[in-house]
């Protein structure tokens, strides 16, 4: 896929459906291992209990870090890391 500097908005969209994407895949893959586990230890109630209330504190962690987190990388307009390396190169 090329891509297009005229329409930036696209590149937006298309950020956030592969965004999408990678996060079902990795909750997919985070069920089958819980699902595998429990039928490992004979479907156990403990090991039920320890896995659902492991997701219980990740989902909340997440969902702080998300709300509370500010993410940005080096050479973004707002990052806390100052001028990027490539843009001082390029201008000196």
């Amino acid at each position: 896929m090329e891509a297009n500097n005229d329409q930036p908005s696209q590149c937006g969209t298309i950020n956030n459906v592969v965004d999408v994407l990678y996060t079902t895949c990795i909750v997919s893959a985070e069920v089958a291992l819980a699902l595998r586990t429990y039928a490992l230890w004979s479907r156990n109630q403990r090991v039920l209990a320890i896995l659902i209330g492991l997701l219980v504190v990740f989902v909340i962690a997440a969902g702080l870090v998300g709300a509370l987190g500010k993410f940005s990388l080096p050479g973004d307009s707002e990052s806390p890391y100052g001028e990027s390396f490539l843009v001082s190169q390029a201008t000196s």
